[in-house]
């Protein structure tokens, strides 16, 4: 009951960015979880655990920690446990382009959208197919950002953060294009759904463009 309260909270959360409180409760749940399943010798469920906390310290742009809990989580993991495979390792993925290493990325990354479009994963490839414009939009590969970018953007939810980092993915790229009018337009938009939904690391990317 724990593992699944704090998957509730973490993936109701209209923020990325889980507010200070709710992020302490899902920390305190996970531990309660953690010490349950080393008790009982719960493997799979124990590998869910490090799983759940890569992606929310992926989510907080804590990379290394993120990374470390994923490596956990791989170790454990059962084969057909194939969405946290996935999400761990595209937390890896996420090291690899921090780190520099772009082309292992953006491989990785492309292995789990194939995963998810498999088993009609639809919010999970919306995320992925975000990681990936990124990247290409930081390597130059625009058309493919723009590609990328589009087709997420056509699938998110309305107000959604999936649909304010596709807009600033968009602006990035009319800037890219010097066509200011266009980013000014789209960086607002993100801005504007950035602050309904209190993602901050969203606020400081629009505002960034728009400066």
């Amino acid at each position: 009951l724990c593992f699944a309260y704090a998957s509730a909270l973490t993936f109701t959360s209209s923020s990325d960015q889980l507010e200070a409180s709710t992020f302490t409760r899902v920390m305190t749940l996970l531990q309660y979880a953690e010490e349950q399943w080393l008790a009982r010798q719960q493997t799979p469920r124990l590998a869910e655990v490090y799983a759940l906390r890569a992606l929310i310290s992926v989510r907080q742009g804590k990379i290394p920690e993120a990374a470390r809990a994923a490596r956990q989580a791989l170790a454990l993991l059962s084969p057909e446990q194939s969405t946290w495979h996935v999400v761990c390792q595209t937390t890896l993925a996420i090291e690899a382009r921090w780190l520099g290493h772009f082309q292992s990325a953006y491989q990785t990354l492309l292995r789990g959208l194939s995963t998810f479009r498999d088993i009609q994963e639809q919010e999970g490839s919306i995320v992925l197919k975000l990681f990936l414009g990124e990247l290409c939009l930081e390597q130059g590969t625009l058309y493919q950002a723009e590609e990328l970018f589009q087709t997420a953007l056509r699938e998110a939810k309305e107000g959604s953060n999936d649909q304010a980092r596709a807009l600033a993915g968009m602006a990035q790229l009319a800037y890219e294009h010097n066509q200011l009018a266009q980013a000014q337009q789209q960086a607002q938009q993100a801005l504007a759904i950035s602050m309904t939904i209190n993602d901050r690391l969203l606020q400081v990317q629009a505002t960034l463009t728009l400066a």
